[in-house]
């Protein structure tokens, strides 16, 4: 089984604001709604590898990801490189208006165990959810900077 999802989320911050959340190891447990725990501190870096462990399905999962794209401010990609599901995320950072950024996730989630076939809908529709929180809690993050 194979799933593609993309949302979207207009954030009232700059683009440079936005993309240190997605840049910043330490700060994917502020926003993701899966993530617990992420092997890696700081920066992140093209072709790094780090190790991360969530709850997606309401199971502990722990995955080793890879930084496939980093684009300073405007795009960061990683692929689950072992662990039980196999997915790309990407997320493209773009100024809209003065001082408003548009955030785009892209997600590809491939999953080979036969019981995901029968439940394809439900489990996009779950993913598409998460993936929408996630940039929600960006947002509220962006906008109310510490």
């Amino acid at each position: 089984m194979s799933v593609s999802i993309q949302a979207k989320i207009v954030i009232s911050s700059k683009p440079k604001e936005v993309f240190k959340y997605l840049q910043n190891a330490d700060c994917h447990t502020l926003w993701s709604t899966v993530i617990t725990h992420v092997s890696a501190v700081g920066e992140l870096k093209v072709n790094q590898v780090y190790d991360s462990t969530g709850y997606p399905l309401g199971k502990k999962i722990k995955s080793t990801n890879r930084v496939t794209k980093l684009l300073a401010g405007k795009e960061f990609e990683v692929k689950s490189e072992a662990g039980p599901l196999a997915y790309t995320v990407n997320y493209q950072v773009s100024e809209t208006k003065k001082n408003c950024t548009n955030l785009i996730c892209n997600c590809k989630i491939e999953a080979n165990v036969k019981i995901f076939n029968m439940a394809e809908p439900i489990f996009k529709y779950m993913a598409y959810n998460r993936i929408k929180s996630d940039l929600n809690n960006i947002k509220i993050l962006a906008e109310n900077p510490k």
